[in-house]
């Protein structure tokens, strides 16, 4: 009978520590989770941003264009 205890006794015990293991990789993954969405939303924030920039330059490449323009292609690549 004292066996039996001392088996059940160390199953609790590994199932305490695992239970405890299982929560501390939660968080991890959690706080991994999180710092990779704020990452995600910057980037897209500024991806945004260059798409805007890009689409605002264009126009303003169309628009020069329209008109009499004495610029070279170099002018506008560098």
């Amino acid at each position: 009978m004292l066996q039996l205890q001392q088996i059940l006794q160390e199953q609790t015990t590994g199932a305490m520590d695992l239970a405890k293991k299982m929560e501390e990789i939660h968080n991890k993954v959690d706080c991994n989770f999180n710092d990779l969405n704020t990452k995600i939303e910057v980037l897209t924030s500024k991806v945004r941003y260059m798409e805007g920039q890009s689409y605002m330059t264009s126009r303003e490449l169309n628009t020069e264009s329209k008109g009499i323009c004495h610029y070279s292609r170099h002018h506008y690549l560098s």
